[in-house]
């Protein structure tokens, strides 16, 4: 009997202990649910380049390596690759004979000051024209030929019917080999970009003015995977409030390494710098997963 009593007595005491100890164990299986829950949105933070998952956001070379040489140029994406850059930014509009052409703006400058309308020459003449220390103005089926197997583009559709321009050109294959993303501002040019080619995921560039909630509205409508707020400040709820709707987030370009860094710190999924030195720092802090 003594010995039951004490084993009695003993199991008493660790009901006890349990009992006393169940309000922490419930407390800490609560804040561990709601962390859960706080980042379950969350995209697993790597990419995949050449069959290796590397943590760390995919790196873009804004207009290529624009600050090393002239933007939207092939020796610009060069050197990109060069660096190891993952992507290379550029912008695309018509030329003359309906070819996709690599120039920011509808409008370019010779060295000697003729001011060029890129819709009213064909492209072979545009590559030709003395517009830098690199050339005339590449066509993005060259870009294609220069990056394949090596690097991928993020095409910026600035003109009319680009779009529509773009799933035509990648119908016959120009692309083949070179992971692409395309996007706009312009949310009619995004809207033809999905009927004309609507395997390729889709971005929207957002200027200053929209609201969080119309951005992500309108990424839904148009199919969009990838926000792209071309706008400061970047805050991590907008960050999280974009990967809970199932988006990925690009951030506006910029050329500061400590900026870099806090955009990489946010868990954003692209960054984009005219300088690949600043990238190629960014991927050296990444790693093989």
């Amino acid at each position: 009997m003594s010995g039951l009593g004490l084993r009695s007595r003993g199991c008493r005491a660790q009901a006890d202990a349990v009992c006393h100890a169940l309000p922490a164990i419930v407390l800490g299986l609560a804040s561990l649910a709601l962390s859960v829950l706080a980042t379950k949105h969350r995209y697993p933070w790597y990419h995949e380049r050449g069959g290796q998952r590397m943590s760390g956001p995919v790196t873009v070379c804004h207009r290529g390596a624009s600050a090393l040489a002239p933007e939207n140029s092939l020796p610009a994406f060069q050197l990109a690759m060069e660096y190891g850059v993952d992507m290379v930014e550029l912008d695309v509009h018509l030329s003359g004979d309906g070819q996709l052409v690599v120039t920011h703006d509808a409008e370019v400058r010779t060295r000697s000051g003729r001011v060029v309308d890129v819709g009213t020459l064909p492209a072979e003449e545009l590559g030709r024209l003395d517009v830098s220390d690199a050339g005339g103005v590449p066509r993005l089926v060259d870009v294609f030929e220069l990056v394949r197997g090596r690097m991928g583009v993020y095409v910026e559709l600035k003109g009319a019917r680009t779009g529509a321009a773009l799933g035509a050109l990648l119908r016959t294959g120009a692309a083949a080999g070179v992971e692409l993303i395309s996007g706009s501002a312009v949310l009619d040019l995004v809207a033809e970009l999905r009927e004309a080619a609507p395997e390729v995921p889709r971005s929207i560039l957002f200027t200053p003015g929209w609201r969080l909630d119309e951005m992500i509205a309108a990424c839904r409508e148009l199919g969009a995977s990838y926000a792209h707020p071309c706008f400061r400040p970047i805050e991590p709820a907008m960050v999280d409030a974009f990967h809970a709707a199932r988006l990925r987030v690009m951030t506006p370009h910029t050329n500061d390494a400590a900026e870099a860094r806090r955009f990489a710190a946010m868990g954003v999924d692209v960054i984009a710098s005219d300088d690949p030195r600043i990238l190629a720092a960014l991927k050296r802090e990444g790693r093989i997963i």
